[in-house]
């Protein structure tokens, strides 16, 4: 599986408005990625990542920005799809909604739900 399949992979998100189930994203990864402004490029080609692959992730809720490394022993589509549902999560985490989010047809994860 290329990096492209993964993104392809279809998504549902729904966050909880004023206690009020709301469909947020019906899509693709990559489209869930773009509309919630999660931002993600390789690792640069710097001495401190020499012989290193990953890729830097980066997104902002309100006026703060979160920059993430992932950084990697070696390449493999599998880590690059987790690493992006765990942005993903790390962003409704700060955000504080309650969300659930559904990854290509496998079971849901719920984000923010305390009780």
């Amino acid at each position: 599986m290329t990096q492209e399949q993964v993104l392809a992979k279809p998504i549902l998100i729904y966050w909880w408005n004023m206690g009020q189930k709301t469909l947020d994203i019906k899509g693709t990864l990559k489209e869930a990625l773009f509309n919630k402004g999660i931002i993600y490029r390789p690792l640069p080609k710097t001495k401190k990542y020499a012989g290193k692959v990953g890729w830097v992730f980066t997104f902002g809720v309100s006026a703060s920005t979160t920059t993430h490394e992932v950084v990697l022993q070696h390449l493999d589509v599998t880590y690059f799809e987790r690493a992006c549902l765990d942005m993903l999560t790390s962003y409704f985490k700060q955000l504080g909604d309650r969300t659930s989010m559904k990854f290509d047809n496998r079971g849901t994860t719920k984000i923010n739900f305390y009780n």
